[in-house]
């Protein structure tokens, strides 16, 4: 009785850690992404094609829980994983998540070590169907490595960024976004605000210019505190730009309404650039011109299979679609968003101003902030700005050499200047470097953009 007793205890104890380890299903799961896959290299297309590898670590109970994400669903019914640490590996069943494969191990079956090297195949015992990664060094897993304040790479797989959270009150479709009119001047201006501009990009810039200009400030829907557009479903492709191009019929109806004689449309960022374009591409008689401030031009996207070779629109819109859209802006955390955003010394050089930009930034719902991120990583507009008819003004930010210097921000140069120089030329296409400014460079050089915009400006109404 006494065995049967300990035996009883022993069962209990064990079936209590298995039932801790068990996450609940409200429970936030938090993943570290450690690798992705290109589609379509898997050895059979309708079996299990691997997208994504990210593990989590339960030190109570010594496991390493793996999350393998698939494009699409397999066609198996049972899914084998087998992840590898240098000489050891383990395989087991792996348990259907979504769009994902989970398997959970005991850190002492595969490694010894807190630091190692893994790689994860799926498939059956008979046949591996595809690794990850399957090319390169294998992934690293560091368990004693701190939390990083910038760079995370942790998803929930509880989340859904796609949807909107319970009682978000959108904008109808048969309702304009918010429109400010000021200023008392013969010109009209329509002003954008974009995703990095927080609140006040343009207040200073028309205190300042209030008798030359009409303003009309069009606030695309969810920034700045304004209601957002209702999500599209998560079926719909990026590729149908759902958002962008309303936002372009939002300036379209805001001319037609108020009956403005091309009107110069300024735009900081996207999504108002990406609107503007299209628009000065499909309705080039309503715009007197376009100007771009601090705009980042579209980044080229290379193959995940062909090294070397840059995706076609078409192929951009798909690995938006089915990788960063499914796979990581789906399920990314608020705090990992947040990490890997735009710093304060993007945005002014006044480092007050520059935190309360971005704080202001960062209050727009994670939602929103995706969607118009993910419409502008799908889009390609180097043909239409190759052959585009109406005048433009690029007016870029000219970061310092101090600022430069240090290597967390020697992405602004790259981004901000020289991906524009990789664009077909255009003679509409007027190219103007502020020097000593960061993207708020209407605040941080006030009379060099103000000169630039107002030089612009005369030179679109003599062509007029």
């Amino acid at each position: 009785m006494r065995r049967m007793a300990q035996l009883i205890l022993r069962l209990i104890l064990l079936f209590t850690l298995w039932l801790i380890g068990i996450p609940r299903a409200d429970t936030p799961q938090i993943w570290s992404v450690i690798a992705i896959d290109a589609k379509g290299d898997a050895r059979e297309a309708a079996l299990a094609d691997v997208a994504q590898l990210a593990y989590r670590y339960d030190k109570t109970l010594d496991t390493l829980w793996f999350r393998i994400g698939l494009y699409g669903q397999p066609a198996a019914t049972l899914v084998r994983v087998k992840i590898a640490a240098g000489d050891r590996h383990v395989t087991a069943a792996g348990t259907r998540d979504g769009n994902a494969i989970v398997v959970g191990i005991k850190r002492t079956d595969l490694t010894d070590k807190t630091t190692f090297d893994v790689v994860a195949a799926v498939g059956s015992n008979e046949e591996w169907n595809d690794s990850i990664p399957d090319a390169g060094p294998p992934a690293t897993v560091d368990l004693s490595a701190p939390r990083p304040v910038r760079g995370l790479r942790e998803i929930d797989s509880t989340r859904n960024n796609l949807r909107f959270e319970a009682g978000v009150k959108t904008l109808g479709d048969d309702r304009p976004p918010r429109i400010v009119r000021s200023g008392s001047g013969r010109r009209d201006l329509i002003l954008i605000p974009g995703v990095y501009s927080g609140d006040a990009v343009f207040e200073q810039f028309m205190a300042r210019n209030a008798s030359l200009y009409r303003f009309h400030i069009l606030t695309p829907p969810g920034l700045g505190g304004t209601p957002p557009r209702r999500l599209p479903p998560e079926t719909t492709s990026v590729g149908e730009f759902t958002w962008t191009r309303r936002l372009a019929r939002d300036i379209r109806e805001l001319i037609d309404r108020n009956r403005l004689d091309k009107p110069i449309v300024v735009v900081h960022g996207f999504p108002g650039s990406l609107a503007a374009e299209e628009l000065a591409s499909t309705h080039p008689h309503l715009l007197g011109g376009v100007v771009e401030v601090a705009g980042m031009a579209v980044q080229a996207m290379a193959s995940f299979r062909n090294a070397g070779r840059e995706l076609t629109p078409a192929e951009r819109i798909d690995i938006v679609d089915v990788s960063w859209v499914q796979q990581w802006f789906k399920y990314v955390t608020p705090e990992t968003w947040e990490s890997n955003n735009y710093q304060a010394a993007m945005l002014a050089k006044d480092a007050e101003r520059a935190e309360r930009a971005r704080r202001q930034l960062e209050g727009a719902p994670l939602a929103v902030k995706i969607r118009y991120l993910v419409e502008y990583m799908a889009s390609d507009h180097r043909e239409m700005l190759a052959t585009m008819t109406v005048p433009m003004l690029l007016l870029l930010p000219g970061f310092s050499e101090a600022v430069l210097a240090d290597s967390a921000h020697s992405w602004f140069k790259a981004r901000f200047e020289d991906d524009w120089t990789r664009l077909p030329g255009n003679p509409q296409r007027q190219v103007v470097t502020i020097g000593d400014a960061r993207a708020l460079l209407l605040d941080d050089q006030p009379e060099k953009a103000d000169r630039a915009i107002v030089t612009f400006a005369e030179r679109v109404m003599a062509i007029r």
